[in-house]
């Protein structure tokens, strides 16, 4: 509890000071192993054995999550990285995430026949003491993960049939709201915690929907109607206020790309204004990035020589 609590401190003072990076540990992979390097004593770790999925950090830099098939090893990098704090009995496991905080880490592996008995082929542990937390079902990977923490921690948002649930920093077990949105099919906290924008894609001629809500309350601040829409990719700026979506259908029913068909729009989270971006160049959009202060953004369209437009949120420009 003391740790989430200067987790969430620091969360808060994000925006005002850069917090000071974590002690430097290198991730080694060979193929059936993984071992940490510290640059400041170049000696490698003992070997650990691992499956070919990724092995991922915490935040702070304090632990290793190391998938094997049998199980996954968690370790703590500092002071050598040689002991295991302890062991999840997950098999298997394709993808590890920690929560902001650290207090949480989640595992996904495929299903199987028992998870109707045990809960889930998700799995929610204690990242203190490697105790389950909490179990869930989600078949694929291609939306993962659809339960999502704020910076803070101190809510967390899932993505279910359909639907979107909440919960609070006092339990992830069992959620406190929810809020109906049909064939919601991808979402994001802002960094702020106070928002949550989700996309649901168009579905027999029926138009997809981008929509905003405020955390905790889920009452709905922006909804936009789109046409063209299968997949969305939702960024926030770092102060939370507005988003960029980005919605593409695989295929570009002109004939003028190869890419498929991408549109942008910039939404401000209280709802004042949606906005579509209207570009010189036809074509598919490769990429959108937000400035470190949230107060512009870059859109590239690779398809195009000068296909690189800087956009100015004061100046909406």
């Amino acid at each position: 509890e003391t740790h989430r609590s200067t987790c969430k401190m620091a969360a808060a003072a994000a925006a005002a000071s850069a917090a000071p990076p974590p002690p430097l540990t290198l991730i080694v992979r060979k193929k059936d192993t993984v071992s940490l390097l510290d640059p400041e004593n170049p000696k490698p770790t003992k070997d650990w054995d691992c499956s070919e999925f990724p092995c991922v950090s915490s935040h702070d830099g304090s632990k290793v999550a190391i998938p094997a098939p049998e199980e996954v090893t968690v370790i703590q990098t500092k002071p050598d990285g040689k002991k295991p704090l302890y062991t999840l009995a997950e098999k298997n496991v394709k993808r590890i995430v920690f929560s902001p905080c650290d207090t949480y880490i989640m595992t996904w592996r495929s299903r199987v026949k028992e998870d109707d008995q045990t809960g889930g082929n998700v799995a929610i542990f204690d990242a203190g003491t490697g105790e389950v937390v909490r179990r869930f079902n989600q078949k694929n990977l291609d939306r993962w993960p659809t339960l999502k923490w704020s910076r803070d921690e101190k809510v967390a948002v899932q993505m279910v049939s359909n639907q979107l649930w909440l919960y609070t920093d006092e339990d992830i077990t069992r959620f406190v709201k929810k809020i109906d949105q049909t064939k919601v099919s991808q979402f994001e906290i802002a960094p702020s915690g106070k928002y949550v924008c989700a996309g649901s894609p168009e579905v027999n001629s029926k138009p997809g929907v981008l929509a905003i809500y405020t955390l905790p309350e889920f009452k709905s601040t922006a909804s936009r109607s789109l046409f063209k829409c299968e997949e969305f990719d939702l960024k926030w700026d770092s102060n939370g206020k507005y988003l960029l979506a980005q919605a593409s259908v695989v295929s570009d029913t002109s004939g003028d790309s190869y890419y498929g068909e991408t549109h942008q729009y910039l939404m401000h989270a209280d709802g004042s204004f949606t906005q579509q971006l209207i570009f010189q160049n036809k074509g598919p959009i490769s990429d959108t990035q937000w400035s470190p202060d949230g107060k512009s953004f870059v859109v590239i369209q690779v398809a195009h020589a000068g296909g690189l437009h800087q956009h100015d949120i004061e100046d909406r420009q």
